[in-house]
């Protein structure tokens, strides 16, 4: 097992999710730890009834084991998979980790109390799904779910230039209150890892069904939606 320890928050992150370039960097932070990983991890059993991992698999990664599963294999923890859509432009696809992973709830395909969405390409798990869920008890008593931060504010305003002015103006709200909210740079949500009730799950996806007609992408349904519900769903801005 490796530990990353985060200068600026003080604090040995369980999950580490090197979205955009930074997992795509040859000799970078993610990549250098990836591989560490890789060639550390001692595979042990710690399949935990009471939680579910949820993620999405589709296009160049169909026909291959994606990091996300690796770890999976490592910690023998079952998995459920969602067909990410496919012949889609990825920020309309990516709508699918909101509209899919409700269905699925509704289908029962999540049945346990907690439950845990990582993108597959590019999150890996620190510690075993169990020791996440107990640090998610210890650290966000007061929430039933938290996302993952990141430094970046991602996407901007001016990407959605044909967005309705609705959805841009609680946008921006938005990012005006997150660069308020915390001292820490790690002030905006990331959509790719999160932790909680399955309830609260339920109840935030439908809370985050916005802009389905929009050129927005999931990033933007989930900010939305955890504005509006920030008493009961929080981002991890100390990682």
């Amino acid at each position: 097992m490796i530990k990353v320890k985060i200068k600026e928050t003080n604090s040995n992150p369980s999950i580490l999710h090197g979205n955009g370039k930074a997992s795509r960097l040859p000799n970078g932070v993610y990549n250098n730890l990836k591989s560490k990983f890789l060639n550390t991890q001692t595979p042990i059993q710690d399949k935990n009834d009471n939680v579910t991992i949820v993620t999405w698999k589709g296009g160049k990664y169909a026909n291959q084991e994606t990091i996300l599963e690796t770890c999976m294999r490592y910690y023998d923890h079952p998995i459920v998979i969602l067909d990410w859509p496919e012949n889609k432009h990825f920020w309309e696809g990516s709508k699918f980790k909101v509209t899919g992973t409700l269905d699925a709830i509704k289908q029962g395909l999540v049945t346990t109390e907690y439950v845990m969405w990582f993108d597959c390409s590019d999150v890996i798990l620190l510690e075993s799904p169990s020791d996440i869920l107990t640090n998610y008890q210890k650290h966000f008593e007061d929430y039933d779910l938290v996302f993952c931060a990141e430094r970046n504010h991602y996407p901007k305003s001016d990407r959605m230039t044909a967005v309705s002015t609705d959805i841009i103006s609680q946008y921006d709200k938005i990012y005006e209150y997150d660069n308020k909210s915390s001292p820490s740079t790690f002030k905006y949500l990331n959509s790719g890892c999160l932790v909680g009730k399955t309830s609260k799950l339920q109840e935030f996806l439908k809370e985050a069904t916005i802009g389905l007609d929009e050129d927005i992408n999931d990033t933007v349904m989930c900010r939305i939606a955890q504005y509006n519900m920030r008493d009961s769903v929080t981002v991890d801005k100390e990682c």
